[in-house]
């Protein structure tokens, strides 16, 4: 880890339970709305600490004046500041790790903000989850969109307050002492490239090495742990220009959960599960398709790069096959078409015998744009050449 210095802000004689590591690194009024966040939270009493740990850049001296002037009235409040940049890999590595001096660490990026319920959230969290194997971290945010497919997500409702996706999250996590240190342990015995494979959507490799994420999730298709994700979301995404972001976007915002309730939560076998790949637990499907002598493979997304029989392929792809069943695209979340078997042929079930190995192609579009989209044709072309021409002046920085 590289040098820094550490400015003690507010001092405690004992530390807390729990953390808020901020990461920022050159952008200030960013880093100004975080903390204007944190501050309306509510945290009915209870200590945290924070940590508002600061990459170098050539930024950092106002960073550090900025932070000064904030009040943090419920923990200890730290100020580190590393001397060289450390780029966002290892200083996300480097706040995960003060997981080291705490039972748990909330990271929230500097284009964030978070919820006023966001610390009793992950306070409850954290209780219920902290000794679970299957987990390896616990997300803010509620994604509504799948960036693997470039297309909408909407999980299936549950009857908890959570439900499962394997898929690590940036932004808003909470990583228990035990969680980050499975995970460091594994990224310590691995070197700095990852090689590209069929283990994960394809988009996952073309990341930067630069990203701590791609590394996060290569650790879920190894163990076969996962997330644990907020139907109502206590973290919302600016995405503003930054290390890893060109243009911004409101694509990724989500409405915040600022309302006072319960949280019940379950294990992870009695949640509604995602796989990696965004698809609905094959053995949750089964349930309601009946079992078979194949297992379930599921990629309504069309992200799977393979598939290896002997399996049930369900699939929007168009395969040399004779389905075994069709479904219509017509409800959602659009695994809810194949559960309620919706007719029509958008949707298929192929088998696939043992010892074949299918190499699925380009995933057609033709039939998921009206599911996704109510504009009319007319709209949507006007739209599209509406954002084509914006992002050419952005490019051109016109």
């Amino acid at each position: 880890m590289g040098e820094f210095e550490v400015i003690t802000v507010n001092d405690r004689e004992c530390a807390a339970a729990i953390c808020i590591v901020v990461v920022a690194y050159n952008r200030i009024a960013p880093l100004a709305r975080l903390l204007s966040s944190l501050h309306r939270a509510e945290y009915d009493g209870e200590q945290i600490d924070l940590t508002i740990s600061i990459d170098g850049s050539s930024n950092s001296d106002e960073l550090v004046r900025q932070c000064l002037k904030f009040v943090w009235a419920h923990g200890r409040y730290t100020i580190r500041r590393f001397v060289q940049n450390q780029g966002l890999r290892r200083h996300v590595l480097a706040c995960g790790d003060l997981s080291k001096e705490y039972d748990a660490v909330v990271v929230l990026e500097d284009d964030l903000v978070v919820s006023t319920q966001f610390s009793r959230f992950a306070k409850a969290a954290i209780d219920f989850y902290s000794a679970d194997q299957q987990v390896a971290g616990i997300s803010l945010y509620a994604p509504k969109y799948n960036e693997m497919a470039n297309l909408p997500f909407e999980p299936a409702p549950g009857k908890h307050s959570v439900y499962a996706l394997q898929s690590a999250q940036s932004w808003g996590q909470v990583w228990t002492r035990s969680m980050w240190l499975a995970f460091r342990s594994w990224y310590d015995g691995r070197g700095e490239h990852l090689e590209a494979a069929t283990d994960m959507p394809a988009r996952i490799y073309s990341w930067p090495d630069t990203s701590w994420k791609k590394f996060a999730m290569k650790f879920l298709a190894e163990s076969g742990k996962t997330w644990i994700y907020p139907y109502l979301s206590h973290s919302s995404n600016f995405s503003e220009l930054g290390s890893h972001n060109r243009v911004p976007t409101a694509l990724y915002q989500t409405p915040l959960d600022d309302v006072s309730r319960d949280y019940t939560f379950g294990r992870v076998d009695d949640l509604v599960c995602y796989d990696l790949f965004f698809e609905r637990n094959a053995d949750q499907l089964e349930l309601h398709l009946g079992s078979s002598e194949e297992p379930i493979v599921v990629d309504l997304y069309g992200t799977r790069m393979k598939t290896q029989g002997p399996c049930q392929l369900i699939t929007r792809r168009r395969l040399d096959y004779q389905p075994v069943e069709t479904y219509g695209l017509a409800l959602r979340p659009h695994e809810a078409s194949v559960v309620n078997r919706c007719s029509g042929d958008v949707i298929a079930r192929y088998r696939v015998g043992a010892g074949e190995c299918i190499k699925l192609d380009d995933f057609p579009l033709r039939d998921v744009v009206p599911f996704h989209s109510n504009l009319e044709w007319r709209h949507a072309l006007q739209f599209g050449f509406n954002g084509f021409g914006q992002a050419v002046k952005r490019r051109l920085c016109i």
